[in-house]
């Protein structure tokens, strides 16, 4: 059995709203950051994005288990359906009150917002079809496809 991904790169138009997206995060996170860095398109990240989904695996790549993928941070989103890449910072957008920068603990989930880059960025989809080996994976549903979104970038907090 055979396993094709396809990956999605943003228009111009994207890449520009996936920046302002994360500024916009970045820009309400207390306490400020005092070094916080410009963000970045960068078709490295690029790469490295694309070379993750194709792999069509549900998990982030911890550097534990990916070494190559040391000091990157993803934001992973699956869905059954064709998600907009905005979907991404919906969930970190959530995150943002539910972590206490003080105690440093969090009332949740904040994996994706306290892992969230300083230096980025691309965006990648892969799209699989319900009969290859990567769906069947992810679901027992033989009749759905999966997608995988992922923003991507250097440098964890």
């Amino acid at each position: 059995m055979s396993v094709h991904v396809f990956g999605d790169v943003p228009t111009a138009n994207e890449s520009a709203e996936l920046l302002e997206n994360l500024t916009r995060i970045r820009e309400n996170v207390r306490p400020q950051a005092s070094d916080m860095m410009l963000l970045n398109y960068s078709t490295e990240m690029e790469n490295v994005a694309n070379k993750w989904v194709s792999q069509c695996k549900d998990e982030y790549p911890f550097y534990e288990d990916y070494p190559e993928y040391n000091e990157t941070g993803f934001i992973l989103v699956t869905s059954n359906h064709s998600p907009k890449f905005t979907e991404a910072f919906t969930n970190v957008e959530k995150q943002v009150s539910l972590y206490k920068y003080i105690k440093d603990i969090c009332i949740g989930d904040c994996f994706s917002y306290k892992q969230h880059p300083d230096i980025f960025i691309h965006y990648a989809t892969a799209k699989c079809h319900y009969n290859l080996k990567c769906c069947n994976h992810f679901n027992d549903f033989h009749n759905h496809q999966q997608y995988i979104d992922i923003v991507n970038g250097t440098g964890y907090r």
